[in-house]
């Protein structure tokens, strides 16, 4: 039996409310040659019976169940990856749409056959209104780019708008690390940085819902020192990976202000005991000697590094709950200071 040319993957963890949608809008692609991998991660409302009802009508669809305890999205992920059979791995959350003809397109745009990896566009849904995300991209059409060679990709965003060559998965090893919410970004940059070939398209592929109880929209301490984590995970591929301009061009942009926003959330939020975990973690990131040589381009920046780094508690606290207003200059950060600071009735940062 010939493997398909796309397995769909979708991890579920009570997910009812929006997974017949998704799953129609798989099983609806006028591209046919797919299977469908969901991996019901302990839900408890039902979602299992959703897939169960499609699986009699239509034989792509395999389910996958997770028995023992509820253990986020990357661990139903590898699951599907010990399963997944078809040249091209495609993942989807449990509410995110495939738009109409997208695999077709994507498949189309991949015209040599043998990319490592291939983008699509991503459509935001939000309140009724869509908006393409096509930020962080090289101007489309791009076959065949090299990683290293495309400035646009470095940030490493829209995971879910790739579909990745199987091959390119099994032979360089990739599983999602243990990271909630945040083990997506980790998988698709080391991606990146062993592809040899990659593929940008125009063709719009993937609907995100985005709603108030999507796993994007929440943001507490756990998650928070999850992305503290997974910005490690990610220095740490590029210079495993020899991408050690990539790291240092990376490095003031996102990933020290990811480290440094978060130990800043835990010292206006967080209990003691969590403003020391986060500042121990980041000392510990910081101090790592692939990184020690990177500079941050002003002096905020690095008299916040050098707190962290020095290990005065006090100080550090004091100067972090001051960091709010550096917000400004990185617009994710200010809209995840202000999802998390909602969703503890506490005041937000300054626009």
């Amino acid at each position: 039996m010939l493997a398909p040319l796309f397995s769909i993957i979708i991890p579920v963890f009570n997910g009812a409310g929006f997974l017949d949608a998704t799953l129609r809008s798989a099983l609806d692609q006028s591209c046919r040659d797919l299977e469908i991998l969901v991996v019901d991660d302990c839900s408890t409302d039902g979602s299992a019976r959703i897939v169960e009802r499609h699986m009699q009508a239509d034989s792509r669809i395999r389910l996958f169940r997770h028995k023992t305890s509820h253990g986020g999205p990357f661990a139903a992920r590898n699951t599907a990856l010990d399963h997944a059979s078809g040249d091209y791995l495609v993942f989807l959350d449990q509410d995110d749409l495939l738009i109409p003809g997208g695999l077709e397109k994507l498949a189309a745009t991949n015209t040599s056959g043998n990319a490592d990896m291939v983008r699509g566009l991503r459509i935001s849904l939000k309140n009724g209104r869509e908006k393409v995300m096509n930020e962080f991209l090289p101007d489309p059409p791009l076959e065949d780019a090299v990683f290293a060679q495309t400035r646009e990709l470095w940030c490493g965003q829209h995971f879910a708008s790739w579909a990745f060559s199987r091959a390119l998965v099994e032979d360089a090893g990739l599983r999602f690390e243990p990271f909630i919410g945040h083990d997506d970004k980790v998988f698709l940059l080391y991606a990146l940085a062993h592809s040899k070939r990659i593929t940008v398209g125009t063709a719009p592929l993937i609907k995100y819902r985005r709603h108030r109880g999507s796993l994007q929209g929440r943001r507490n301490l756990r998650e928070m020192f999850h992305d503290m984590q997974a910005h490690a995970a990610i220095m740490r591929c590029l210079y495993d990976t020899g991408h050690h301009d990539i790291l240092a061009y990376r490095f003031p942009r996102w990933d020290f202000p990811t480290i440094a926003g978060a130990c800043a959330w835990a010292a206006t939020w967080g209990s003691p005991e969590d403003r020391q975990r986060f500042q121990e973690t980041a000392r510990e990131i910081l101090n790592r000697p692939e990184i020690e040589h990177l500079k941050l381009e002003d002096d905020e920046s690095r008299t916040m590094r050098s707190l962290l780094l020095a290990g005065e508690e006090p100080d550090a606290t004091r100067f972090l709950r001051h960091y709010n207003h550096r917000l400004r200059r990185y617009p994710a950060w200010r809209v995840l200071w202000n999802t998390g600071a909602a969703a503890l009735g506490r005041r937000s940062a300054p626009r």
